[in-house]
């Protein structure tokens, strides 16, 4: 990765998806395998952060990229929520809490291998 993608897992490569309400994506890093590859295509769809669980596996924001991990404890501190995040592959959590307004959406499929050219196609 280039400096400062250390956290990024997934880059912006597919076009829009016709349904507004999910958009699909291209895993560039392998923090989230075995579930989830480098090159594999994931639909991410928005939903209500309240409706999110322990489990999910959700995209959100860090900084200038959008990171791919799941969910592993949801915090709830003065009515407002947060969840604790880890890529599947990563020895410890997420450093920081996700709060609910970083959150992009819940990854609802996966198709392994998908994502490949487009990662070939912008030299990741």
């Amino acid at each position: 990765p280039m400096p400062g993608q250390e956290y990024t897992d997934s880059v912006s490569t597919a076009p829009p998806s016709r349904d507004p309400s999910c958009r699909p994506m291209t895993v560039a890093t392998g923090s989230m395998e075995p579930q989830i590859s480098v090159g594999d295509a994931v639909l991410v769809s928005k939903l209500d952060t309240g409706a999110l669980e322990v489990g999910d596996v959700i995209q959100f924001r860090r900084g200038d990229y959008t990171v791919i991990h799941r969910i592993v404890e949801i915090i709830q501190e003065d009515g407002a929520l947060s969840y604790v995040t880890k890529g599947d592959a990563n020895n410890a959590k997420d450093a920081g809490a996700v709060s609910a307004g970083d959150v992009v959406g819940k990854v609802i499929a996966t198709v392994p291998g998908a994502g490949r050219w487009t990662l070939w196609l912008h030299g990741a």
